[in-house]
């Protein structure tokens, strides 16, 4: 029977997942009071949202990167 050497992928890769997707459930939340109530709090919602998305994204490109680097795996191997 196989051990499955690289359990702590999936959790690695869900924390990022996990922020971007509260991050894109704020954006909705945001819309939805700036669309029934027409308050300016809709957009710093919106705002506060779409920078925690930013915040996921760059979890996500360091930990991606990390791993490539420490499989072996560089996509710029060759290039230069």
């Amino acid at each position: 029977m196989k051990r499955n050497k690289n359990k702590e992928k999936p959790l690695i890769y869900a924390i990022p997942i996990s922020i971007e997707l509260a991050g894109i459930f704020i954006i909705l939340v945001g819309i939805a009071v700036e669309l029934s109530t027409g308050a300016e709090l809709g957009n710093s919602i919106i705002t506060l949202g779409s920078t925690i998305v930013a915040l996921g994204s760059l979890l996500w490109a360091k930990i991606l990167r990390g791993v490539r680097e420490r499989h072996g795996r560089n996509r710029n191997k060759g290039a230069g």
